[in-house]
């Protein structure tokens, strides 16, 4: 999970050491399927408390047959350009969409800029 996420299920009972905590382009080997957290643009938090104190991210999928990304929550930016030239191509990329509005375009997707894997977007 996300680096920073651990603190909120240790406090509701799960037991630390079976949590795995990941920076950005962190990866890990499991079962021959690497794992990797990639960046995305959101914010972190849910109150002003809470601001900046965890990672928002999306997931590459890497197997000998199949690579696949899912975006994670977060508006469009420059962070798609670099996912593409480290990790791409994709057999399948799942793009966040839905929580769009006027007032929220650089912390979600518009469906315009998540029809199209955004590494190739002009």
């Amino acid at each position: 999970m996300a680096l920073g996420v651990k603190r909120h299920l240790v406090s509701q009972g799960v037991d630390a050491a079976s949590i795995t905590e990941f920076d950005w382009w962190q990866n890990q080997d499991f079962e021959q399927i690497q794992i990797t957290f990639t960046p995305t643009r959101h914010f972190s938090g849910r109150g002003l408390s809470s601001l900046s104190k965890c990672l928002w991210g999306g997931w590459a999928i890497k197997t000998k047959q199949e690579n696949i990304w899912f975006s994670g929550d977060g508006g469009y930016g420059a962070h798609f350009k670099e996912i593409g030239e480290k990790l791409a191509p994709f057999d399948l990329a799942f793009m966040e969409c839905g929580q769009y509005n006027d007032d929220w375009p650089q912390i979600h997707l518009f469906p315009g800029k998540a029809c199209k894997p955004p590494w190739m977007q002009a």
